[in-house]
């Protein structure tokens, strides 16, 4: 994986299709200290995912700067991290950072951008689902370099890699911190953003079999702690270098119980699951 590098210039808006809240609960980010090479950064909307970035970035960043959009998350986020402020508009956040997320919903970014100037330097980084280059290019204007994005919640652990569908060196730069950058055109960048729509999937597959454990005596305590290394063990087989298929064939015997599952249970379910897949690929697309 290439890696950029030197220093980070012009300015970047990143929009970010989320919807949710930062929970009280929530684990702040290990404290970092400021990053010279890291431009001022600010957020439009502060729902899920812009939370999760916040906390990756951290007080890495020489300054963050929050809209009042999602203003219990930008009060939570600005109480942990000394570098995040809270601006009183989304005209401030732009105009104060060289960086900005737009953390919105595709239906909102009209309305989130109404009144706002975007710079001709602004490169966009879009992570809404379903909306093209084209389309963001003829919404914020002519002249602004637009770059899509998939992100994960993982960047708050500074372990996802992030999906671009061009290549940018701030931008590059930034989602390496994060935990990498993976560059690919914008055809495949298309597909790859369904199969983070089946992560919520492969978490109720572990829920379900820990409720089946459950099902039949076994404390819920103990079966979630045994499935989740289960789970644990499996990933940790994962290398980046080497086929899934190779990893799958370690955690088999000829005949025994795992290929058993596998065979009779989801090699059954995979042309089903395909056909989601494919109708989770359209709807991201939209109309034609």
């Amino acid at each position: 994986m290439d890696r950029a590098h030197g220093a980070m210039g012009g300015h970047v808006i990143m929009v970010v299709a989320v919807n949710g809240n930062l929970t009280s609960e929530s684990t702040p980010s290990a404290t970092f200290r400021p990053h010279p090479h890291l431009p001022t950064i600010g957020m439009i909307g502060v729902g899920v995912m812009a939370s999760a970035l916040v906390r990756g970035i951290g007080d890495a960043a020489q300054k963050i700067l929050l809209s009042p959009r999602g203003a219990k998350n930008a009060r939570l986020l600005a109480q942990r991290h000394d570098a995040v402020e809270v601006c009183p508009d989304n005209q401030a956040v732009v105009e104060g950072s060289e960086v900005v997320f737009l953390c919105v919903r595709p239906d909102q970014i009209d309305d989130a951008l109404s009144g706002v100037t975007v710079p001709e330097d602004v490169v966009v980084v879009s992570v809404v689902a379903g909306v093209s280059t084209e389309q963001l290019a003829t919404i914020l204007g002519p002249g602004v370099t637009v770059v899509r994005a998939t992100v994960q919640v993982s960047v708050s652990r500074r372990a996802g890699l992030t999906v671009v569908s061009h290549d940018h060196p701030t931008v590059r730069a930034l989602f390496d911190l994060l935990g990498g950058t993976l560059i690919v055109e914008e055809g495949p960048f298309d597909a790859l953003q369904v199969p983070a729509a089946a992560m919520s999937s492969l978490l109720g597959y572990l829920k379900a079999l820990t409720d089946w454990a459950v099902a039949r005596g076994v404390p819920p305590a103990d079966a979630e702690r045994f499935v989740i290394s289960l789970a644990q063990g499996a990933v940790a087989d994962l290398d980046p270098a080497d086929p899934i298929a190779e990893a799958l064939s370690h955690h088999e015997t000829p005949g025994g119980v795992n290929e058993f599952v596998r065979t009779h249970w989801l090699d059954k379910r995979i042309d089903p699951l395909h056909e989601v897949l494919d109708q989770v690929l359209d709807r991201l697309k939209g109309p034609a």
